[in-house]
């Protein structure tokens, strides 16, 4: 968490990805760095893959060119990508060899993000995404070049896509708040165009659901975070008392009464969950009023991305130097919509994470141990981070962490568009629940059943 955010107050120029496209130099180079990077700078002690068999079949099947994959794996660390990549580049060998299968090839994966990733998260990522064949594509707007490519790559292979079924971050991984239908919809699809085209390769969709595990070797860690955040909150004489399950709580209940006083909302008996509902529409419409969005009425968080939308558009300006070269005044107005649109993402980054925030459980969360107070805390010290300023980029973590990845069986998206005969809206709903069911029945398998 970092204790000061500077403003961004001058408009950017747009980012430009390079195309996207495997490169085998940065994916070996990737490879060989990817080990001291999950130690050293992840903290993380290890990695274990729980149930491999029906991942590592349902890739060797995809790379055998006899099937296409699909992998839907839970976001709720936001790390996943990382995580995913090490394990592909330098553990999925060893799954194959344990299961006597012959790997076909180095595996790997295209992952879909969202454009706003290469934007806050700077020049190297940048570099880095589209050279590993990452491919981009917009939330909240019409981006048929995107979602194009994203066809293409599944269709055609040879790599399998992954892609997160939730649409971004959930900061829960014992819960499933949402999943959007977009992936569902585009798998059946590809399923639909495949069968059109003659080509007799299924569609499948494996889900993979993460847990990150704490030792105590990470109360250290916590407690320099808690004591950061009881600095910030003028806690540290009160907090010398408590033990660690109340010093959380002070914390959240502190940084929830400055949030409620800076929106102008009244402090009363209502639920944890309740204040931080109210909180989050309070930064929603803070957020559209100031970037002049008429009020929102779908899904807060289909709100939260178009604010998202609009404000890095301003932020990373296309056509910026032809304004440049406009004059000073036409710079200054750009540059003022600029600073505008960076304090109103204030507001949307906030929401964002309080969307999640408030599903948690707020009083239970420390029955399960350490481990679930460890993870209650990473939000409660990333709600503070939001109101200073910050977003996920400077979310604490808490470390070390062992990984831990549980596949479900494969969801063969093929099957399904047949069985409803073209009707998409059944079908759609019928992948969607055999995916909700999956994830849930892996939530119940890597955490208390109690907490689900």
């Amino acid at each position: 968490m970092k204790t000061k955010v500077k403003p961004v107050t001058k408009a950017l120029p747009d980012i430009k990805l390079a195309p996207s496209a495997v490169n085998p130099a940065w994916l070996k180079g990737i490879k060989f760095l990817s080990g001291p990077y999950f130690r050293l700078a992840m903290s993380c002690t290890g990695m274990e893959l729980l149930n491999p068999e029906p991942m590592v079949k349902a890739l060797k099947s995809a790379m055998d060119g006899k099937s296409r994959l699909i992998l839907a794996f839970r976001h709720p660390y936001g790390e996943e990508p990382q995580f995913l990549s090490y394990l592909f580049l330098k553990l999925m060998a060893k799954e194959f060899k344990k299961l006597g299968l012959e790997l076909p090839g180095q595996p790997w994966l295209r992952f879909i993000h969202g454009y706003e990733v290469p934007r806050w998260g700077g020049a190297l990522i940048r570099a880095v995404l589209p050279r590993m064949g990452a491919l981009p594509v917009h939330h909240s707007k019409m981006d048929r070049e995107g979602l194009e490519r994203i066809r293409s790559s599944l269709m055609n292979g040879p790599w399998p896509i992954a892609l997160a079924p939730e649409g971004q971050i959930s900061y829960n991984a014992r819960t499933l708040p949402r999943l959007e239908q977009g992936a569902l919809r585009f798998g059946l699809d590809a399923a639909k165009k495949l069968k059109e085209s003659g080509q007799d390769k299924e569609i499948i969709l494996l889900p993979l659901s993460i847990r990150l595990r704490y030792s105590q070797k990470a109360q250290a860690s916590l407690d320099k975070n808690l004591k950061l955040a009881e600095k910030l909150l003028c806690l540290e004489t009160v907090s010398s008392a408590l033990g660690l399950r109340e010093r959380i709580c002070a914390i959240r209940d502190s940084s929830l009464n400055l949030a409620e006083q800076f929106y102008g909302l009244k402090p009363g008996s209502n639920s944890v969950s309740a204040r931080i509902d109210s909180l989050v529409l309070s930064a929603i419409n803070a957020a559209e009023q100031i970037l002049g969005l008429s009020k929102g009425s779908g899904h807060e968080i289909d709100r939260v991305y178009r604010i998202r939308q609009e404000g890095w558009d301003r932020i990373f300006v296309a056509g910026r130097e032809e304004i440049l070269n406009s004059g000073l005044l036409a710079e200054t107005l750009m540059n003022r919509k600029t600073g505008e649109a960076w304090y109103a993402m204030r507001h949307m980054e906030l929401a964002d994470l309080g969307w999640y925030y408030a599903k948690l459980d707020h009083e239970g969360f420390a029955e399960d141990g350490f481990e679930s107070m460890v993870e209650y805390a990473q939000n409660v010290l990333d709600f503070c981070n939001r109101l200073l300023g910050g977003n996920f980029n400077s979310r604490v973590q808490i470390k070390p962490r062992f990984v831990q990845f549980l596949p479900a069986l494969p969801i063969n998206l093929t099957e399904i568009e047949k069985g409803y005969d073209g009707d998409r809206k059944k079908s759609v709903a019928a992948a969607q629940a055999a995916l909700e069911n999956a994830f849930l029945e892996s939530a119940s398998m890597l955490f208390p059943p109690k907490f689900i």
